[in-house]
C-alpha cells in the first residue's frame, strides 16, 4: 500500500471515530480495493509476459516490453516502492525500449520459426521448482 493510500486510510479511520460501526467496513473495503488492484496489475503482467514470449513480430515484442515495464512500475507504486518504480519506468520503459527499437532498425523485424526444444523448458521448470522448495525453509518475517 502506498504512503498516500495509507494516509488516506488513517484519515478515514480518524474521521469515522464518531461512527464506530462504519470505520472497520470502510477501511476493509479500501484495503480490499488496493489488493484487488494489485492483483489486477499482476494478472496484466502475466498476460503481457506470455504475449511477449509468444510473439514472432519483434517490433510488437519490443513495445510490449515497454508496457511490461510500466505495469511493473505501477505495481511497485502500489507496494510503496516509489523509487524502484521511478527507476523501472525510466530505465525499463524508456531507455531499454529505445535501445530495442534502435537494434530492430538494424535487423529484420520478424523472427524465423525454429523447432521447439523441450530441454530448456525442463531446465527452467526444475530450476523454478528448486527455488520454490528453497523458499519453504525461509523463516517467517
Amino acid at each position: 500500500m502506498s504512503s498516500f493510500s495509507f494516509c488516506f486510510v488513517v484519515f478515514l479511520a480518524f474521521f469515522a471515530v464518531s461512527r464506530v460501526s462504519l470505520a472497520p467496513r470502510l477501511i476493509s473495503r479500501l484495503v480490499s480495493f488496493f489488493l484487488r488492484f494489485s492483483l489486477l496489475l499482476f494478472v496484466f503482467l502475466l498476460i503481457t509476459a506470455v504475449a511477449i514470449a509468444r510473439l514472432r513480430d519483434l517490433f510488437a515484442a519490443a513495445m510490449l516490453t515497454g508496457m511490461f515495464s510500466l505495469l511493473s512500475a505501477g505495481l511497485f507504486v502500489l507496494n510503496d516502492a516509489v523509487d524502484v518504480a521511478f527507476t523501472e519506468a525510466a530505465v525499463g520503459a524508456g531507455v531499454s525500449t529505445v535501445l530495442l527499437l534502435g537494434t530492430l532498425s538494424l535487423t529484420v523485424s520478424a523472427e524465423r520459426p525454429r523447432p521447439t526444444r523441450m530441454l530448456p523448458f525442463v531446465v527452467v521448470l526444475l530450476t523454478g521448482a528448486a527455488l520454490f522448495v528453497g523458499t519453504l525453509d525461509m523463516p517467517a518475517y
